[in-house]
């Protein structure tokens, strides 16, 4: 399995560096046999970059437990330039877009993609007809 999109994965940190975040996360599975779970994946340098980035914004992790998330974008490079010139073979792993699975943390943003069908909103705004229109953020 490993690293993919609609793979699973646990968080066990997350450092913010401004437009990107750099995560330390792990991807296991379960041994039909023993019943125990072996790590397939683990990278401490994955890239979180646009949504993946904001939606651990105020996000406390459990260093201990992590944070389960399903991975809905990524990619994997294994070749970059640097300005200098000099090539790197090294894989680099970047995450675009992920759903926080753990119902007990601050989800939002956890998903640009999915659409939140459970509260009867159809996503759009009411506005009152009386508003001035000139208090309207799109003005």
């Amino acid at each position: 399995m490993g690293f993919r999109q609609d793979s699973y994965a646990r968080v066990w940190s997350v450092e913010n560096k401004g437009n990107y975040s750099t995560a330390r996360i792990s991807i296991s599975r379960k041994d039909k046999n023993t019943g125990a779970y072996t790590t397939d994946f683990q990278d401490g340098y994955v890239r979180l970059v646009g949504q993946a980035h904001t939606a651990f914004q105020g996000v406390q992790i459990d260093e201990k437990k992590g944070i389960s998330i399903k991975i809905s974008s990524c990619e994997v490079t294994n070749v970059y330039t640097a300005p200098d010139g000099k090539v790197s073979y090294t894989p680099h792993y970047t995450i675009f877009g992920l759903e926080i699975q753990d119902g007990n943390q601050n989800n939002k943003g956890n998903n640009v993609n999915s659409v939140n069908t459970n509260n009867g909103s159809d996503g759009f705004m009411n506005i009152p007809d009386d508003i001035d229109d000139g208090e309207l953020p799109f003005n």
